[in-house]
């Protein structure tokens, strides 16, 4: 007999033996008990956030993820590369652990026999430029940039307890519940971690909670936090604005599939600016001067009831192949053009309805979008679907020749099919129907 043919036949055993237990490895079950994760916002400062995380678990191999794709960014926007100084512990005792060679969101970790949870240190680093979630009077808190869950388990049965630490004399608020406050530190309800994720915290020196059209159920909130003192406090007409907006709402949407309703809201222009929406949130960032300048309110006028319309446009109902069981999972926006471009119809209504633009304003934005997509010749190669599928590549990227290549126009171009399907209703019931119907 051949050397290597009896070599083969020596190995066949060991081969049964690893298919053997290939064929019994037990699926990744929720954790037992909740995740307890506490993060520390007091070095917040210097754009450094710490994360301390105690995982239940059982002997045996274990792979945490960090969030990679991030709901209502459509891409993977997981800031990994910002996640820094991650060290485990098992009863008080070092743990090894090894980054995935492909899945860069994931580690991998062996689980000592007697051990039922592990103890994660981590610190999130910020960014420096405009891009940044911290200054040195506010914070907006995003949980996925401080979280790691176990592997290949639906977030939305994994329980999680939070709490967060504040810097002296700061308060916050968001639409997770408190359950207990010491010090400066809160403790949360108990929730899991697909709605954590869900429930952006902002926190702040000048930090305010306005109660919205408060005769309306559910309650609606304006969590306002600013680098001064001055933007902090809203004028009168931008409040009055979103309380009509809240009323607005009513019976347009019919519906209030909310316990309540935070709008998060941050005015800087040390740190970024930007729409994402949340289930019972929206996390909203504008200049320091966003509302309190004409033009610049203006500007932001659509910011605030496009988020909100998300609330049933995109998180109540979504398309979906868009929802995805847990963060490592690639989401697909072919129906991007329904979730977002319904939204930017609505949003833009209702920014008129509410005042927050007027009735030129919003014919003058109407006009902008026609007028944009007039000059985009790329319309010529690629339909607006496309945009929609390949918005992963197109957020965030260049400019340069964007009229060939196209943008997000998924956009302005899914606001136009929206008010194309309102007028002919109009049309074919001569005037008895609309979309608002």
């Amino acid at each position: 007999m051949h050397l290597r043919c009896a070599l083969a036949l020596l190995a066949l055993p060991l081969a049964a033996l690893a298919a053997d237990k290939k064929t019994v490895a037990k699926t990744p079950e929720a954790p037992s008990a909740p995740i307890r994760l506490s993060v520390d916002l007091t070095d917040s400062y210097r754009h450094l956030v710490h994360g301390t995380e105690i995982i239940p678990v059982v002997a045996g191999q274990l792979t945490l993820e960090y969030p990679e794709w991030i709901p209502g960014t459509h891409m993977p926007a997981g800031p990994i590369a910002q996640f820094a100084g991650i060290f485990f512990t098992a009863n008080g005792k070092p743990l090894g652990w090894r980054r995935d060679d492909v899945d860069m969101y994931a580690f991998h970790l062996e689980i000592p026999a007697g051990v039922s949870e592990i103890e994660a240190k981590f610190d999130y680093l910020d960014s420096t430029d405009q891009r940044a979630f911290t200054s040195n009077n506010l914070a907006v808190l995003e949980w996925n940039s401080t979280v790691l869950y176990p592997a290949k388990v639906p977030v939305a049965k994994i329980k999680v307890t939070p709490s967060i630490t504040l810097p002296a004399g700061w308060h916050g608020g968001g639409a997770l519940v408190p359950t207990n406050t010491s010090g400066n530190t809160t403790t949360f309800e108990t929730t899991d971690v697909e709605t954590l994720v869900d429930s952006p915290y902002i926190a702040g020196k000048y930090f305010h909670e306005i109660a919205l059209a408060p005769e309306c159920t559910p309650k609606h909130f304006l969590d306002v936090a600013a680098d001064t003192e001055e933007a902090a406090n809203l004028p009168k007409a931008t409040i009055e604005a979103a309380s009509k907006l809240v009323r607005e709402t009513r019976p347009l949407y019919k519906s209030s599939h909310y316990r309540d309703y935070h709008f998060v809201l941050s005015l800087s222009d040390k740190i970024r600016g930007e729409g994402l929406e949340h289930h019972q949130s929206s996390d909203n960032g504008v200049e320091l001067d966003g509302y309190s300048s004409p033009a610049m309110a203006v500007s932001n006028a659509d910011l605030l009831p496009h988020e909100f319309t998300h609330s049933w446009n995109g998180k109540y109902r979504r398309p979906a192949r868009l929802y995805q069981p847990d963060y490592a999972t690639p989401q697909q926006g072919d129906l991007l053009w329904v979730y977002e471009g319904m939204t930017q119809y609505w949003g833009n209504v209702l920014s008129a309805r509410a005042g927050f633009w007027t009735a030129e304003n919003y014919r003058d934005a109407l006009a902008s979008s026609a007028a944009s997509l007039d000059t985009r010749p790329g319309r010529l190669w690629r339909n607006a679907e496309d945009t929609a599928i390949a918005a992963q590549s197109i957020r965030g990227g260049s400019q340069a020749w964007v009229s060939w290549r196209r943008s997000q126009d998924y956009y302005q171009e899914g606001e136009l099919i929206w008010l194309d399907a309102d007028t002919t209703i109009r049309k074919l019931t001569n005037g008895q129907k609309s979309l608002n119907d």
